[in-house]
């Protein structure tokens, strides 16, 4: 983001010029946001230099730019997008721009900013009270434990397995000093990865009406976090177990199993593909939400997301019909 800023201060001195003092850090931020956006969007669709389109993306994106070409009756799911990676082409996509909320997906950007900022996986962190703020009931939890310590790659299996909520704010709180602080870093990374259109208010995905994106900005997600083996590690893993440790040296081990049914081998994935990594996530207002990464028979890697079903079993129903649909 550092190059946008230096060649629009000018455009931002101007700007400042004319602002009162009450409002001149709204309006500034403001004006910012919409200069990025459209800067963003000239990156993105640039002809030239495919490979610098966006400062937080190395390499070509695919554009989803019509969806009229598909069969919207095909997969009978309101919000869903496949496209293969390697050849930057949408092989099925409906609804894919329209808003949604992204529940337990939001960790997939979690994982990918504790990835990005982690040079040493082992290292422990204690899990305090701080983390269990603004987790509410029922909520998916991962059940670590006041006091103990866990490494990094404990956490972000923790993370990704079990979709632990509690874990999620560890890795914020400790990463970023506080939650608040690790959200702004996430928008602040969604723009730079070129995901316009999401927003967000915490490192988990409980609900929020401010916590939103879209099934393309989840591809463009997704395409980064595959960079990360810790993420297709944690997040293709049918099961794991976490040590937590006290104090005195002894030991507590949690044991997980996947939230996903293909990797749990409940649901049948169709042959032609093979499971990277992927993220579930649920909640009443945004439906069961699924992402895969997967790839075919000649080693392509193919991005599959999938939002706002009603039951698990037609969330795995229909994901499989699409997957069914790479070649």
């Amino acid at each position: 983001m550092r190059f946008l800023k230096l060649r629009t201060a000018a455009f931002f001195m101007a700007v400042a010029v004319v602002l009162t003092l009450t409002s001149c850090q709204n309006a500034l931020e403001k004006a910012e946001a919409a200069y990025y956006e459209e800067q963003v969007l000239a990156d993105l669709t640039a002809a030239a230099d495919p490979d610098g389109r966006l400062p937080g993306i190395s390499g070509n994106v695919c554009m989803l730019e019509d969806e009229a070409a598909f069969d919207s009756a095909l997969i009978d799911a309101d919000h869903c997008l496949l496209i293969n990676e390697n050849t930057k082409t949408v092989l099925y996509a409906k609804g894919a721009k329209e808003k949604i909320y992204p529940a337990s997906l939001t960790k997939l950007m979690t994982a990918l900013l504790v990835a990005e900022k982690c040079d040493d996986l082992s290292k422990r962190v204690q899990f305090t009270s701080d983390a269990m703020a603004g987790i509410t009931e029922g909520a998916s939890m991962a059940g670590l434990k006041e006091g103990l310590s866990y490494t990094v790659e404990d956490l972000l299996y923790a993370l990704l397995v079990p979709s632990g909520n509690d874990a999620a704010n560890c890795l914020a709180i400790y990463f970023y000093g506080s939650v608040d602080s690790f959200v702004a870093e996430m928008n602040r990374r969604a723009l730079e990865l070129g995901m316009l259109n999401t927003h967000f208010v915490n490192p988990n995905g409980l609900h929020d009406a401010d916590h939103y994106t879209t099934a393309y900005d989840l591809y463009l997600l997704t395409r980064e976090a595959a960079k990360h083996a810790i993420i297709k590690a944690a997040g293709s893993a049918a099961k794991a177990e976490v040590t937590g440790y006290k104090e005195s040296g002894e030991e507590d081990v949690l044991s997980f199993v996947s939230t996903n049914s293909f990797i749990r081998q409940y649901s049948e994935v169709p042959a032609q593909v093979r499971i990277s990594f992927s993220k579930t996530g649920y909640t009443l207002q945004a439906g069961r939400c699924l992402i895969m990464d997967v790839t075919d028979r000649s080693g392509q890697q193919i991005i599959a997301v999938m939002a706002h079903v009603e039951s698990y079993d037609g969330l795995y129903e229909k994901m499989a019909e699409m997957l069914s649909l790479v070649p």
